[in-house]
């Protein structure tokens, strides 16, 4: 939301006055929606990355149990892809 701050009754009195107050009021609402934009983008980007890392996980722990790995090993290579994901993640 935008918040408005007024400082007693000063409003424009004239054709000029009145654009400079539209232009300064359309330059703060395309700063303001950039910034809102740009914080959705990386939002985005971070969920992508995670369902991505979850996919490829699922990948590995699916290979595993078909060829019949041992638990154990699994659980090895379950902590190394968990170590690599919270390390360059």
């Amino acid at each position: 939301t935008l918040a408005v701050v007024v400082i007693g009754d000063v409003v424009p009195m004239t054709s000029e006055e009145t654009l400079y107050a539209f232009g300064w009021m359309v330059v703060g609402v395309t700063i303001n929606a950039a910034i809102i934009g740009n914080v959705a983008n990386i939002v985005a980007n971070l969920e992508s990355e995670s369902a991505e890392f979850i996919t490829k996980t699922d990948e590995v722990k699916q290979f595993l149990h078909k060829h019949h790995i041992s638990h154990d090993l699994q659980q090895r290579v379950d902590l190394f892809m968990t170590y690599l994901w919270t390390a360059h993640g």
